[in-house]
């Protein structure tokens, strides 16, 4: 049975204007199946890997040592998401441990600033509300849970969501005593403040010093700007189930969002954006592939995206072993559109390949963007066409 042809699209953002891009423009006597570009790859429940943009031949020889995402079907599981057993019927918990830091920093407007940043243009109260929101949203879907048990007048409390069971410790770093922490009413223990002397605009590389130091400590690493909330409690599990196959050359991060009840837009992605900072080889055609398979009855597409900044990053500890080993970690290189971008993308762009869920599958990996910059603007679109 002849298959129709493979066909992606993309809306790219940038300069003011919506253009709606093929991520494969067809070429003339281009082999228009989608799995010519496969060959040799075996045929696993989730992970093919396609070629990029239709500028290598479909021969499958450059593909050569790529792997798929997920274990074979044949197997059964699913990596991350499986159960842990030790004998017949008998559940073994797995505790996995998390690092999260969070820069933080509330200083007085500047007149004069080209790029209005949150840290000191932003509503005091709303950043509040957004810094308390992400650090609850890690204990409330990472920290203990239970489910209650009634028979009668009796009450029963028992762990809950034992097959992954998780942990997480967040850590807030500010300088300057410039900080919004006395007013966000949370437990003792919610988070370790740690003020540290550096530069406002440069705690996202204190952060990164604090990862190293507790390199060993912790399953996964992770970085937020503090208007960032992760409402997923499966989170960690899918970038576990990436990880397992890709994550020593490449690194997923989930799409930024933002939401509000009165917007033409219930839900907004806002990273999709033609950036003229990145590196050359980020770019180039040879350097983009796409990760794609079935997840949920659904079709799971991963890219390399034109934009590659999240605001944010979680590497496993293999991948932050291999991000401390390069020469530039700690570097403090701020040649990505600002301090603030650079310490969220820059050395994790520098060491490995970035993905993001595509556009028709955004919400598989997403964190929210606490303060609506974007959705308070007027958002104008082009029609696709």
């Amino acid at each position: 049975m002849e298959r129709a042809p493979f066909r992606l699209g993309m809306v790219v953002i940038g300069r003011g204007r919506t253009v709606h891009r093929r991520l494969f423009p067809e070429k003339a006597g281009a082999d228009p199946r989608p799995d010519s570009c496969l060959q040799g790859v075996p045929g696993h429940a989730w992970g093919r890997v396609a070629a990029p943009c239709g500028n290598l031949p479909l021969d499958g020889n450059r593909l050569s040592g790529m792997r798929p995402l997920l274990l074979d079907r044949a197997e059964g599981k699913a990596e991350g998401l499986a159960s842990f057993r030790s004998g017949p019927g008998r559940r073994v918990s797995r505790t996995m441990r998390i690092l999260i830091t969070i820069p933080h920093y509330c200083g007085p407007p500047k007149p004069d600033a080209t790029v209005r940043y949150g840290s000191t243009h932003g509503d005091q109260a709303d950043r509040v509300t957004a810094l308390r929101d992400a650090i609850i949203a890690c204990h409330r879907h990472f920290g203990p849970q239970g489910m209650m048990h009634s028979q009668g007048a009796k009450r029963i409390v028992r762990r809950s969501n034992t097959g992954f069971v998780t942990g997480i410790d967040v850590v807030v770093v500010t300088t300057g005593g410039r900080h919004l922490l006395d007013a966000l009413d949370l437990p003792a223990g919610f988070f370790e403040h740690q003020p540290v002397d550096a530069a406002p605009m440069m705690l996202g590389f204190a952060c990164h010093k604090v990862l190293a130091e507790r390199l060993g400590r912790y399953d996964y690493y992770g970085y937020i700007e503090d208007d960032l909330v992760i409402e997923d409690a499966s989170f960690f599990d899918k970038l576990s189930i990436f990880n397992k196959v890709h994550g020593e050359s490449s690194v997923l991060l989930p799409n930024r969002y933002e939401t509000a009840l009165v917007s033409n837009y219930r839900k907004l992605y806002i990273d999709r954006a033609m950036l003229e900072h990145l590196p050359i080889q980020s770019v180039e055609g040879d350097d983009r592939r796409i990760i794609q398979g079935p997840f949920l009855n659904r079709t799971l597409v991963l890219e390399r995206p034109s934009n590659p900044h999240s605001g944010c990053f979680f590497l496993d500890e293999r991948q932050m072993r291999i991000w401390r080993s390069r020469p530039f970690f700690l570097d403090r290189d701020t040649s990505f559109v600002g301090p603030l971008e650079s310490a969220a993308t820059l050395g994790i762009l520098k060491t490995f390949k970035i993905f993001k869920p595509h556009e028709s599958c955004a919400s598989f990996l997403e964190i929210r963007h606490a303060c609506n910059r974007y959705l308070e603007q007027e958002v104008k679109t082009i029609a696709d066409g």
